[in-house]
């Protein structure tokens, strides 16, 4: 897969595939690849992937194990 050609672009394809949460998780990356991990990364070869997270209502079942 070939690295974004620019900051914008990479942005605007997130935002288009997950909404405002994608811009958001991409300017993260944009921002803290170079720092955040032992070898810095190039922010522009990364992409977000964000998978669907449901927060509830939780089952009774899952209720009474966290008791």
């Amino acid at each position: 897969m070939k690295p974004f050609r620019s900051r914008q672009e990479m942005l605007d394809a997130h935002e288009l595939m997950f909404g405002e949460a994608g811009r958001q998780c991409a300017e993260i990356i944009l921002r803290w690849a170079e720092t955040l991990f032992a070898v810095p990364l190039d922010g522009l070869n990364i992409r977000v992937v964000l998978a669907p997270v449901e927060l509830g209502p939780w089952p009774a079942e899952a209720i009474s194990l966290r008791r």
